[in-house]
């Protein structure tokens, strides 16, 4: 009986390596893959082909795609207004879809690449998916056909910038990174302190910073790393671009310690939170 079930073991093991082997490698997985024989190299210089009725929705997608191809493989690929041809990647906007939503988009691989969403936002997702097939199968893509949506809308990350100065370039890189994974929210934690244990505890000695230009309060505003308003409107709209939605985050009534240096009078009297606390029962006016 144990040869029996090490066996069963062994078998559904090679079974899913089999399976695994015939599905292309990305982050997230697809949810749907139907292979068919063969493979499909594209070419180092070639197109990425939208439509003349679509080119006000895909455009950016497909420059971006370029740009991606050029810095991440050294390809040399151009934006051409057309119909689909033989070896070339073509974007393509589809009839809504209620499998694929307003994030999901199906993308056929056989003597080219073909990207269909029902919305500019699935194709760019296609877009990144195939950028991760070209990096993972370097002798060719697997032919197919893929479906593939989002199982959460929301699909996030947390940068902490207050105890730890990242720069905007960073920032922008990062910005590529989770655009890489599919990943739609970028949060930045813009103020923060350090813990008061380790600085003897004492809370004017504690560090603490609040990262983004302030016109009203000019003195609130960390001397050791920050961004202007202009530069971070500029980073949210980048982000866009690559389909991520930056949220400035200001933490409060906790986690305030750059405010209450700023002004003690905002911080809590009650000992038992702490000077990094607000008071929000204290009149200030």
């Amino acid at each position: 009986m144990k040869h029996l079930i090490l066996f069963g073991i062994m078998w559904l093991c090679g079974l899913m390596t089999v399976v695994a082997q015939n599905v292309p490698q990305v982050i997230p997985a697809l949810q749907q893959w139907k292979p068919t024989k063969g493979k499909m190299v594209l070419p180092e210089s070639g197109k990425v082909i939208i439509s003349s009725d679509e080119e006000g929705a895909l455009k950016q997608s497909a420059e971006i795609l370029v740009q991606d191809l050029k810095e991440m493989f050294g390809w040399n690929y151009r934006v051409v207004i057309g119909k689909q041809e033989k070896g070339a990647v073509f974007l393509t906007l589809s009839k809504p879809d209620k499998t694929l939503g307003d994030e999901g988009y199906r993308m056929d691989v056989r003597n080219g690449v073909t990207i269909e969403a029902p919305t500019a936002k699935g194709v760019f997702w296609g877009t990144r998916t195939l950028l991760q097939m070209i990096h993972n199968q370097p002798d060719g893509l697997m032919r197919g056909q893929a479906t593939d949506f989002p199982l959460y809308p929301n699909r996030g990350f947390m940068i902490d910038v207050a105890r730890k100065f990242f720069t905007m370039d960073y920032l922008r890189d990062y910005v590529k990174i989770l655009s890489f994974y599919k990943l739609n929210e970028l949060q930045v934690h813009l103020n923060d302190n350090g813990f008061v244990e380790f600085f003897g505890n004492d809370w004017d000695k504690t560090y603490a910073a609040f990262r983004l230009e302030s016109e009203r309060y000019p003195g609130l505003t960390a001397k050791d790393g920050s961004y202007t308003k202009a530069e971070f409107q500029d980073f949210q709209k980048m982000a866009a671009t690559y389909g991520v939605n930056v949220i400035p985050e200001i933490d409060v009534p906790a986690h305030s310690l750059a405010f209450t240096h700023y002004n003690p009078r905002l911080a809590a009297d009650n000992k038992e939170y702490g000077m990094d606390h607000l008071d929000l029962y204290k009149q200030m006016w």
